[in-house]
């Protein structure tokens, strides 16, 4: 059994297909067929649970970035009201932006999957292709 990627069996199958009889054309087609439906199934699943994760994350990331604005809210009060020295104040304060700083990585990261979640629901073969490219012994089987 030969390997391939998805895309090229729908090629070499549409080379073929004038020397084919019917019968043989179905047959072959029907692997082609059956190999993107798996592949389709495996990006829904890939996506689902990348969205999932997404959602978590952007969910927790938008609660964070709540609290650090509400805790540089209080710090501000704070500090004018005379609670707290300036160095105090100042270290809070660096403590609040290296916060801030990796919660907009996070959403970056989160913008990235986002991204790859969109292309992959764009063109579920393509990617599927991609990995089989990339990773040989993934390819699915083929009689042809």
């Amino acid at each position: 059994m030969a390997q391939h990627t998805i895309t090229e069996a729908r090629q070499r199958v549409t080379e073929m297909s004038p020397q084919l009889n019917p019968e043989v054309w179905a047959q072959l087609d029907g692997e082609v067929k059956q190999a993107e439906r798996a592949a389709t199934a495996k990006a829904h699943t890939f996506v689902a649970e990348r969205f999932t994760e997404a959602s978590l994350t952007g969910n927790e990331a938008v609660a964070a970035i709540c609290d650090v604005r509400d805790r540089a809210n209080a710090l501000v009060a704070a500090a004018k009201a005379g609670h707290m020295s300036a160095a105090e104040a100042n270290e809070q304060l660096n403590d609040l932006r290296a916060e801030y700083r990796r919660l907009e990585r996070d959403a970056t990261n989160v913008s990235r999957t986002a991204d790859l979640v969109e292309a992959i629901e764009d063109d579920p073969i393509g990617w599927a292709d991609n990995l089989h490219a990339r990773f040989p012994a993934t390819q699915p089987h083929f009689t042809f």
